[in-house]
């Protein structure tokens, strides 16, 4: 589990961007570290914990 503090500025849409690419970029990276696991379970498993931002 990860715990990040992330500073906002005042222009609402680009905040939003910002947290996107985050949560994005962390997901991509814990699941490649989870895909050896998930392997194992097969493709079906695979999919339904493919979260939707990726």
């Amino acid at each position: 589990m990860s715990t990040f503090f992330v500073r906002q500025g005042t222009d609402a849409v680009e905040n939003a961007s910002e947290l996107l690419d985050l949560i994005i970029n962390q997901l991509q990276d814990k699941s490649k570290a989870l895909a050896d696991e998930y392997s194992s379970f097969g493709k079906g498993f695979q999919d339904t914990v493919q979260p939707w931002a990726l």
